[in-house]
């Protein structure tokens, strides 16, 4: 044993072992989260056809060191524009459909690759979207999951005019706002699915009360969670009993119908 250790006071002894074992447990803790932030969910092979099968109309690119998936449409196109933040370590790439469709119909869609594969750690990049794109005039603002959670704390619901910038909506996929709008008539699109195991018929009910009153909701009865993107089974989900695709299509005509009615 190390002899200047050992003839130190004994509660000089007691409190360095106690502080090696905080860093001990601190790097544990550390490395545990690092490892389980890289195991993340991938995209399906449907989306990876995606980004190989776009339409003419629409142009897919990346910036900011590939973090961002830019879907922009190459003709009709419109100013309002659409941020989606991904789901917990789901990957961007998951959402390639919806961005891709959207984009053929005219809207800019960016989805951006978070740090750690959590939104939560950079829920104001839509910032720098917007500093990014000054063509496109206004925003929606959302995500799935997390991410449509993280992006709902971007928005001030005590003064929605004030936080809400060029941005003209929030969205939330198989996801719910973290603070109170009901009393603001902020524009919003919450799209349900009846199979989710993660948001489930109680946290649904539960939340109803935090959405404005200028509210669309969908419910896709069939649906599950992991159904909102495309990278596969997720534990603890309930079973889809439509397909991955069917969910998507439903997804996109929601959007279609509800992006006319924003302010532009």
């Amino acid at each position: 044993m190390n002899t200047h250790f050992k003839h130190r006071p004994v509660s000089q002894r007691f409190a360095l072992i106690i502080f090696l074992s905080i860093c001990l447990l601190f790097t544990l803790i550390i490395g545990s989260f690092w490892q389980w932030t890289k195991t993340y969910a991938t995209p399906s092979n449907t989306a990876n056809t995606v980004l190989s099968t776009l339409p003419n109309s629409v142009s897919f690119s990346t910036t900011h060191d590939n973090e961002w998936l830019v879907f922009f449409p190459t003709t009709n196109k419109k100013t309002q524009g659409i941020i989606l933040y991904p789901g917990a370590r789901v990957t961007s790439y998951a959402y390639s459909q919806i961005a891709s469709t959207l984009a053929s119909e005219g809207y800019p869609v960016i989805i951006p690759q978070m740090p750690f594969n959590l939104a939560l750690f950079h829920g104001n990049v839509y910032q720098d979207i917007i500093t990014h794109f000054p063509t496109v005039k206004n925003w929606v603002l959302g995500g799935h999951s997390l991410g449509g959670a993280s992006a709902s704390m971007q928005i001030d619901p005590i003064n929605t005019s004030l936080s809400s910038e060029t941005i003209n909506g929030l969205f939330f996929l198989g996801a719910y706002p973290t603070a109170d709008f009901s009393t603001t008539n902020f524009p919003m699109l919450n799209i349900w699915a009846s199979n989710d195991g993660l948001v489930n018929e109680q946290k649904r009910a539960d939340a109803l009360s935090k959405f404005s009153t200028q509210t669309t909701q969908v419910m896709i009865d069939g649906g599950n969670h992991a159904q909102f993107g495309l990278y596969g089974p997720q534990t603890d989900d309930g079973i889809a009993t439509i397909s991955a695709e069917q969910q998507q299509i439903i997804i996109v005509e929601a959007f279609l119908q509800w992006l006319p009615t924003l302010t532009n």
